[in-house]
């Protein structure tokens, strides 16, 4: 949808001003010595439309979110200096933003760029939190997971199953036979110069596994006689970006806490905010109710070598374990790293740590079988996997593994 409006706009004849036969195009300041255009949008942009009504997609295009830079040649964008052709990219440039209904339009030459949001800040985001990231342009996105939850007179043995994970939510909730379902929004806050899964579909494949996975699992990890809540397992994610995984997995209430590990300082912010938009970070004083999240900024490595030295403290003196309790003991590892996979530090940690369950996203296939033979030999077994077309024609997909401890 936002291509075909850029594209239509950039391309749009100037009728006024076409007296002679050479071709006038209307915005022929952003037009000149551009060389590309790329764009970023929200999961839910033109992907929702089948699923819903007219007035109900008509809102969802437009609070989808869609940021679009175009890129130039020598010699580029006009200067601080050029300030009559500056104030008229700029007013091209909101033109293009209102008429193809896209955020912002970004500008780029060498040592210059210039940005214009199609409204003014505070309408686009009156969220406040929203500040440090906004600089560098937000998407927003929501998706909806759907909970089964089958009831009993033993409230130890009820249970919470995944129905599906969406971008609408479900319209008609079931209640029927003890089984009750509700849906679950997850609000995303993604900086648009760092890295998010770009395809919605096997992003909402991908959630949907990990999902049932985890809810297979806990049965596994509880303790008999107890309530599950009192032994919901505790969860250690590496490399965890903005929190694609981690949101969602607090909000499926299936574990009792996520640690989540990141390197690159705008992800740790955005993951944060976040947790915090949805009301499920970490704080001081504690979480009241539902999954804590706890995000932590560190090279993966690093933080395995850390937890492994931890560990190791904790068989010695149970004192020296309680300074480092977030190094203690996890029940399940999830970990979704860069195509060139795990960092060998990574791989000793989940063999010689606590971890029971292992789950692995991979979009490196090379690394994945690496990696999966390291952790095969010390002492785990792959009991599931999926496998995800992440872009038809190619032979790029996205693996899912679980691993469980032998």
């Amino acid at each position: 949808r936002a291509m075909f409006g850029v594209l239509k706009c950039i391309n749009e004849v100037d009728e006024t001003v076409n007296k002679t036969n050479k071709l006038q195009y209307k915005y022929r300041c952003l037009r000149e010595n551009l060389t590309s255009i790329t764009f970023i949008s929200s999961w839910g942009d033109g992907v929702v439309e089948e699923s819903l009504g007219v007035t109900d997609q008509a809102k969802l295009i437009h609070e989808s979110d869609c940021l679009v830079t175009l890129h130039y040649c020598p010699p580029g964008l006009p200067s601080d200096d050029d300030i009559e052709m500056r104030r008229v990219w700029k007013r091209e440039a909101t033109l293009v933003c209102q008429e193809a209904k896209i955020t912002s339009l970004t500008g780029r030459s060498r040592a210059i760029k210039i940005t214009v949001l199609r409204a003014e800040k505070d309408e686009i985001s009156s969220n406040p939190l929203d500040e440090d990231l906004y600089g560098e342009g937000i998407i927003h996105d929501d998706l909806w997971i759907t909970l089964k939850h089958t009831s009993t007179e033993n409230a130890a043995q009820a249970s919470v199953s995944i129905e599906s994970v969406s971008l609408v939510p479900k319209l008609n909730p079931d209640k029927t036979d003890g089984k009750e379902t509700t849906d679950v929004r997850v609000i995303y806050h993604k900086p648009s110069t760092a890295f998010q899964h770009p395809n919605a579909r096997v992003m909402l494949s991908s959630l949907h596994w990990i999902l049932n996975v985890l809810s297979r699992i806990i049965p596994n990890d509880s303790h008999q006689g107890q309530p599950r809540n009192a032994t919901k397992p505790r969860l250690l994610e590496m490399y965890c970006g903005c929190g694609a995984h981690t949101i969602p997995l607090a909000k499926s209430s299936l574990l009792s806490e996520i640690v989540a590990v990141e390197l690159d300082d705008r992800l740790v912010r955005a993951c944060r905010l976040n947790c915090r938009v949805n009301n499920c970070f970490k704080t001081s004083s504690g979480n009241s109710e539902g999954t804590h999240v706890e995000v932590l900024k560190g090279d993966a490595a690093e933080w395995a070598v850390k937890t492994l030295r931890a560990q190791y403290k904790r068989k010695i003196s149970s004192d020296e374990a309680t300074k480092n309790e977030n190094y203690n003991h996890f029940d399940i590892l999830l970990v979704d790293p860069p195509r060139g996979g795990l960092d060998r530090a990574v791989c000793d940690m989940a063999i010689k740590g606590t971890f029971s369950n292992m789950i692995y996203v991979s979009c490196g296939r090379r690394a994945l079988l690496r990696d999966l033979d390291l952790l095969c030999m010390g002492g785990f077994d792959v009991v599931d996997l999926a496998v995800i077309d992440l872009f038809p024609g190619t032979d790029a997909v996205e693996s899912l593994v679980h691993l469980t401890r032998r």
